[in-house]
């Protein structure tokens, strides 16, 4: 006999007969918790998103470097795109803290530096160029006070 399904007074789901019995209900309360969890928690932090907490630049004769650190470790791409030069980096599932403060890029290749938040949990970070360069990037566990880390250098071309 096929099990019957109905609703109870409070509209609940109820199944009147259970096919495989014990299994049937220990799904039925995995999901129960489940959908308790989602409609509680934000998305967000169930899938804790990684935070850029700073941004750090520093001139050195043959290139720029510009460090996220980031509350975790982030997943990234690097563009670089011409008229104008400037180098586009997009950082996955990550969120601002707080605005990116005014840097200074005196000296440096780096006009400016702007950012957005994008589709999906995105940041795109813009690095606007006084001329061609070549990015190169790398990510840095924590080390002493330092948590990760997120480096960008800026070599002149």
């Amino acid at each position: 006999m096929p099990p019957k399904y109905g609703l109870n007074i409070t509209g609940i789901p109820r199944i009147e007969q259970y096919k495989k019995g014990k299994s049937n209900i220990a799904t039925l309360q995995k999901l129960s918790i489940l959908l308790i969890l989602l409609v509680i928690c934000k998305p967000s932090e169930l899938f804790a998103l990684a935070s850029v907490e700073n941004v750090r630049v520093w001139v050195a004769p043959d290139h720029t470097r510009v460090v996220f650190d980031t509350s975790q470790v982030v997943t990234h791409t690097i563009t670089v795109l011409t008229h104008p030069d400037r180098v586009v980096i997009d950082i996955e599932q990550v969120r601002l803290t707080k605005p990116i403060e005014a840097l200074s890029f005196a000296g440096s290749m780096i006009k400016g530096l702007r950012s957005a938040k994008r589709k999906n949990d995105a940041l795109r970070v813009v690095l606007d160029l006084k001329d061609k360069v070549y990015p190169k990037s790398f990510s840095l566990r924590p080390y002493e006070e330092f948590g990760h880390r997120l480096v960008v250098d800026i070599f002149n071309q």
